[in-house]
């Protein structure tokens, strides 16, 4: 798999979320470079981080979207929770395996997901998040 590389237009015209995803994206390569390498341990605290940051990213950003008034809030919660599902899900089974099949799958999984979350539907809120951030300086 080809690392996934941050460009900026990637970006939601926020600081804080646009670090977030580069981070998200960094650990995720860095994930997936461990266990091409084989170092399985160091693979197996980079998905666990990635896990935990990812959960992290989806309240940061649910928050700022709920102030901001996002009328599509529900939904777009709702495709992180089915997103955090499924990353759990194959942390458990990578956990368990180790396997290529699974990190494979997983970071082809979060790669795709993430580009198509960022430039889809993180883009829609980013009218709803600069009028907010306006009106509140």
């Amino acid at each position: 798999m080809k690392k996934f590389v941050w460009t900026p237009n990637y970006s939601v015209n926020n600081e804080g979320l646009d670090e977030q995803h580069r981070i998200l994206i960094h650990l995720m390569n860095e994930f997936y470079s461990y266990h091409q390498t084989g170092q399985t341990l160091q693979a197996k605290i980079f998905l666990q981080r990635l896990t935990a940051f990812t959960g992290k990213h989806f309240r940061d950003e649910e928050e700022l979207m709920y102030r901001s008034g996002y009328p599509r809030f529900s939904v777009h919660k709702r495709s992180h929770q089915e997103l955090l599902k499924i990353l759990e899900s194959l942390e458990k089974k990578y956990l368990q395996e180790q396997s290529y099949e699974v990190a494979g799958k997983l970071t082809s999984f979060l790669k795709v997901w993430l580009m198509r979350h960022i430039l889809g539907s993180d883009k829609e809120y980013m009218p709803y998040l600069n009028k907010s951030l306006k009106i509140a300086g």
